[in-house]
């Protein structure tokens, strides 16, 4: 599996995760409750996929940087 693949799925699987626990803790009264899950759901898949991919290339950096590859 790509390095690519591995911040996709864990992003997927992380965003799944919070997109049950926002609906099944969503107010019934909320006037669009699709257009909040589908916001839900992207905007937590695209947070984990970045703070995924910067922490990534950090401590490839940090690797490199002490010498231990």
């Amino acid at each position: 599996m790509s390095t690519q693949n591995k911040h996709t799925a864990k992003a997927i699987g992380l965003s799944l995760l919070i997109t049950i626990f926002a609906y099944f803790n969503m107010d019934s009264p909320k006037p669009y409750p699709a257009i909040y899950i589908l916001f839900v759901s992207v905007a937590s898949f695209i947070s984990i996929y970045l703070i995924s991919m910067i922490t990534a290339k950090a401590y490839l950096n940090f690797i490199k940087h002490i010498g231990c590859d």
